[in-house]
Parts: C-alpha cells; sequence; structure tokens
C-alpha cells in the first residue's frame, strides 16, 4: 500500500490541504481485487492506480482512502 501512495504523490497527483470554509470533498476508495488459485487460495492482490490524463478546469477536494492515508483533505 505504501507504493501505491508513493506513486499518487510523486506523480503529483494529488496536494493534501485543509478544506476551505464551503467547500465539500469528495469521497474515495480503494479497490482490491483478489486472484485465487484454482484449489479457492489467494493467488495474489492487485492494487492498480487510475489517472486522469488532462487538465480540470476547478479545484475538487477529495477525502482520502481510509486506513492509508491521513494528512487532510487531498486538492
Amino acid at each position: 500500500m505504501d507504493k501505491k501512495i508513493e506513486a499518487l504523490t510523486s506523480n503529483d497527483t494529488w496536494e493534501c490541504v485543509p478544506l476551505l470554509a464551503r467547500k465539500k470533498a469528495i469521497t474515495s476508495k480503494w479497490v482490491y481485487k483478489v486472484k485465487l488459485k484454482a484449489d479457492g487460495s489467494i493467488e495474489k492482490l492487485d492494487i492498480n492506480n487510475t489517472f486522469l490524463h488532462g487538465a480540470l478546469l476547478e479545484e475538487v477536494y477529495m477525502k482520502p482512502p481510509q486506513h492509508g492515508y491521513s494528512r487532510g483533505m487531498c486538492l
């Protein structure tokens, strides 16, 4: 999980800031995919990053996912 957070930070995906008055933050979540072996045991856990490839014309505030990042709102 730490590697995924490092990837988000190094790609300048977000900047964590205090939430300004009268602003609302959208929620976010981690999405995991579990790959199973034929016998039903876990082969591996996939965690993928998704990035917006384009420019936003407005600021978007996001609550960071629980259990892994808690340094304020992300912009």
